[in-house]
């Protein structure tokens, strides 16, 4: 369970997804003065350097946010997204240092704001606390999500979101990350939840998919963003959001079609977003 490294991953087209999302939001908790809280139940290194030996030997930001580099953008979120990376890289045009979750909520995060950092990978809690661990907003626990996360929740601050985005390494996970939703969704019922999950040839998400419509959780949204239909590994990302704020549909599908216009270009490639009535 503790193999995984994103860093041969960072900045891939899932990133662009689920980070494109993840800014979409937290503007959103924004508009409102009152702080937020913003909880990561798997929040890594915090950043990644595009260059190192792992990156280079996948070459996955090639295909997904590099992609983006020098370009113009139209769209107000997708340009939020790449100018939160640009504060990453001394602002310039080029992306050698890619954000994760936790660094990219950072960048959105006001003095009244909180974070809430949890990772269990040694090596990982170190790289997250030499990246990040000098701002006191955010509080960094070396600690398991499954065990964690229901134990931390609800925060004392309690407007905000969690992002819960395991590496699925195991298949067992697809159900454990379930029960975890459930179990933070129990104690936490009124923030924001986001739920990621990869989209494999094999289809190991969609019996995790069928769970989460079944269950009891409200106001949801799914999000499925497909670019390769033919490839034998990961060829397309799933996000599953719980109290989405209002003109957040609206808003992610626009920026979406940004992205399509850059990454969507293979034969059935595609976004679509639909709500718990399948709308």
């Amino acid at each position: 369970m503790l193999s995984y490294q994103h860093s041969y991953h960072a900045g891939n087209c899932a990133d662009v997804h689920k980070h494109l999302a993840l800014v979409c939001l937290l503007q959103q908790l924004q508009l409102k003065e009152t702080p937020f809280c913003y909880v990561d139940a798997h929040a890594a290194c915090g950043l990644y350097d595009l260059q190192s030996e792992a990156a280079l030997k996948t070459r996955e930001a090639e295909h997904g946010i590099s992609q983006f580099e020098g370009g113009q953008v139209k769209n107000a979120q997708f340009r939020a997204y790449l100018e939160a990376i640009a504060h990453y890289n001394g602002g310039e045009g080029g992306i050698r240092c890619y954000p994760g979750s936790a660094a990219l909520a950072q960048v959105f995060l006001r003095q009244q704001d909180r974070a809430i950092l949890l990772e269990q990978h040694p090596q990982a809690v170190v790289s997250l606390k030499r990246n990040l661990g000098k701002d006191r907003r955010l509080a960094i626990h070396h600690r398991d999500s499954y065990e964690g996360l229901p134990a931390l929740l609800p925060p004392d601050i309690r407007r905000g979101m969690v992002l819960l985005d395991p590496s699925y390494e195991v298949k067992q996970e697809y159900g454990q990350i379930f029960e975890l939703l459930q179990k933070a969704w129990k104690r936490w019922g009124n923030a924001i939840f986001v739920l990621w999950f990869p989209l494999l040839r094999e289809g190991r998400h969609t019996h995790l998919l069928k769970k989460l419509n079944a269950a009891a959780f409200g106001k949801t949204l799914y999000s499925e963003f497909v670019w390769d239909t033919q490839t034998d590994g990961m060829g397309g990302s799933g996000l599953f959001i719980i109290n989405s704020p209002w003109y957040f549909a609206e808003q992610f599908t626009a920026a979406m079609q940004e992205v399509l216009e850059v990454l969507g270009k293979q034969p059935g490639a595609g976004h679509r977003l639909q709500d718990s009535q399948g709308r």
